[in-house]
């Protein structure tokens, strides 16, 4: 390890080594004034990593023994440059000016650390200023701390039972006061906090047993909900975590952390997680409007298109880039529409429709987003897309066998020539019985450019499989052929 002033030490790393270990080593052998200095660790990603990352990928921090653990893990693998920064300003461990007869109750959340200021029981009412993280390292949890609020307080505990492996309980808990104990009523570990004062929402350590005199506490491990699990995972494995599979989750869990947690509970905690980067779908749908709106100020021409029911909830969306649009000018007359499936609390079905570049290349025209599909949806999405594609002779439309899209199709554009997907048609003839063994003359038949050579293709078809000949008749030979 090199400082600034080329002065380097030799550190052994050894397996197992806590984020606190190696932090009381630096301070030791650079001389470093632990009272009045913190450190700060970091590291870069490294290249191979990097390269699939945005460029302002910024450092990774390293504040307590997850974090150290998953660096040293990655350390096995690939080299990493441990950057350690001194920034002046002691952590809160403040001892004085507090009515320590009051007693409290813990009810497990977030945790943060308090810079020292000079706060005396003269003036109860001047708030320290806090260092607001999240995370912070459980073990730092000491007589005499401040937390910003009780969330933060109960956070700190329930990852001090996860670290430490036992179960607590609270025993009071109120507005004001805050105490939890060990699970084993014959244990005397606990910890008692209290508000500053009635106006504030700062937290005061007043007493705190860290020692365990029960023999029971790693019995059926630690208990932690699925907050916290989510919690964990993305300060594990940030977004990455947010696809990784429940068993996956469980096992690692499981093995970092000795929490046994059931199917159910990880899936709701990989939710949660999701909820916490994505937002929720409630929240998503509510920002449409405002998405939809700086969406065409963006991108002039942008044809966008939002209609809500009597009770002000999302029932369709439609919308056409720019570019889209302005580029079907140059394109055939021949627009294919389709919708599928889509995934997540509200369901619903994404409508599509595109045309083919001179490169034969799919050209995105237009999307929508509606409940169903069916004859309404379908109906509404096409009188959007007239604003695109207008209707006379020249214009083709091609889809599926759906009934509600030749239904609209007839009703928005009576001008324009309709035919059947083929793709579609020749999955449907593949999966009937026999279908595959006359797949091959059912695509020549497609492809035949005179009625003499498909009288003669399609006679074949009826002699082989006459059931199948009756379907690819009542599909209508002219809307494939």
């Amino acid at each position: 390890m090199v400082n600034t002033r080329a002065r380097s030490r030799l550190l052994p790393i050894k397996e197992g080594l806590k984020f606190d270990e190696m932090v009381q080593m630096v301070h030791e052998n650079f001389g470093i004034n632990r009272s009045s200095n913190e450190l700060e660790f970091s590291y870069a990603l490294p290249e191979s990593m990097l390269r699939d990352m945005p460029k302002d990928t910024p450092p990774v921090f390293v504040n307590n023994d997850r974090q150290w653990d998953s660096m040293c893990e990655m350390c096995k693998s690939m080299p990493l440059r441990l950057c350690i920064s001194v920034k002046n300003g002691i952590l809160g461990n403040h001892d004085q000016g507090f009515n320590h007869e009051d007693t409290a109750t813990v009810n497990p959340e977030d945790t943060a650390v308090v810079k020292s200021k000079n706060v005396n029981r003269q003036d109860s009412n001047q708030e320290p200023e806090v260092e607001d993280s999240n995370f912070h390292d459980a073990k730092v949890i000491k007589k005499g701390q401040w937390f910003k609020n009780k969330a933060e307080l109960s956070w700190s505990l329930r990852m001090l039972s996860i670290e430490r492996k036992f179960r607590m309980v609270v025993s009071k808990s109120d507005k004001k006061l805050l105490v939890v104990k060990c699970v084993d009523t014959s244990c005397k570990w606990m910890v008692r906090a209290a508000k500053t004062n009635p106006t504030s929402e700062f937290f005061w350590e007043t007493k705190y047993i860290d020692k365990h005199t029960c023999f029971s506490r790693n019995i059926g491990g630690p208990r932690a909900s699925s907050r916290v699990i989510s919690k964990l995972l993305l300060e594990n494995f940030g977004n990455s975590g947010l696809n990784m599979k429940p068993e996956l989750i469980s096992s690692i869990m499981k093995k970092r952390n000795g929490l046994d947690s059931k199917y159910w509970k990880i899936w709701k905690a990989r939710e949660e997680a999701r909820t916490e980067v994505l937002g929720s779908p409630e929240s998503s749908y509510a920002q449409l409007p405002v998405y939809m709106h700086k969406l065409v100020m963006a991108n002039p021409g942008t044809i966008a298109s939002l209609e809500v029911d009597s009770e002000h909830r999302f029932k369709y969306l439609f919308f056409s880039f720019a570019a889209s649009v302005k580029g079907f000018k140059f394109m055939r007359r021949v627009v294919v529409v389709d919708g599928t499936f889509l995934k997540g609390k509200f369901k619903g079905v994404l409508l599509v429709a595109t045309a083919q570049d001179g490169d034969s290349h799919v050209y995105p025209l237009a999307f929508g987003i509606v409940d169903a599909e069916n004859e309404a949806s379908w109906e509404w999405f096409f009188n959007r897309l007239t604003s695109i594609v207008t209707d006379d002779a020249s214009l083709v439309v091609i889809s599926d066998r759906c009934l509600a899209i030749a239904k609209a199709v007839a009703k928005v554009y009576p001008l324009a020539q309709r035919g059947i997907c083929t793709y579609h048609l020749r999955k449907n003839v593949i999966s009937q019985p026999g279908g595959r063994k006359i797949a091959r003359l059912v695509k020549t038949a497609i492809k035949a450019y005179t009625t003499a050579e498909f009288d003669l293709i399609f006679s074949e078809i009826r002699r082989q499989n006459h059931k199948l000949s009756v379907y690819l008749e009542d599909a209508d030979v002219h809307l494939w052929s």
